[in-house]
């Protein structure tokens, strides 16, 4: 596969430590009450393909239709914050492939209500099918056929930083 451009934001203080790393590290869980050592027996259980650790992307600087249902500033505000603007350069793994899935599933549209109420955990919360659609939409990259209104990017694997630019601040 061709090198893929994707595109992230991130805070100052997650930026600083990728420095010192010198790696981009993976953090979001996809079950963070699942020990490392259950790990493998626990996917077992999935029909979809799973990523104990990701690094969320966008395929677009400025995801319009992330916008559009109300995701992308709730997703500033409670996991990435938005000092920096990266771009990112790599190639799917075999081993650890690049997942994509359809994050409109977490949108406030969908439900007929407004970023602000959204924004209430409890609202989020009372929705059971949502966790799960939004799971089972996810696919290896290599199979995407850019057919999700929301596209979330799952990278699985550190990034180096020759592979990471600057591209707003």
């Amino acid at each position: 596969m061709d090198k893929v451009i994707i595109y992230h934001y991130t805070r100052e203080k997650k930026y600083l430590g990728m420095i010192k790393r010198g790696l981009f590290m993976p953090t979001s869980p996809f079950n963070s009450n699942i020990k490392e050592a259950e790990w493998l027996k626990y996917v077992t259980q999935f029909s979809f393909p799973v990523s104990r650790l990701n690094t969320c992307c966008f395929f677009e600087k400025n995801p319009k239709n992330w916008k559009e249902y109300g995701l992308f500033e709730l997703l500033m505000e409670e996991f990435s914050g938005g000092d920096y603007l990266l771009e990112i350069s790599i190639k799917d793994d075999k081993e650890q492939p690049i997942l994509v899935r359809d994050h409109s599933f977490h949108s406030p549209k969908n439900y007929c209500m407004s970023p602000e109420e959204w924004r209430e955990r409890k609202n989020r919360d009372s929705k059971p099918h949502l966790r799960e659609a939004w799971y089972k939409s996810t696919i290896p990259l290599k199979d995407y056929n850019n057919n999700f209104i929301c596209p979330e990017i799952l990278v699985p694997f550190p990034i180096s930083l020759n592979n990471i630019m600057i591209i707003e601040k």
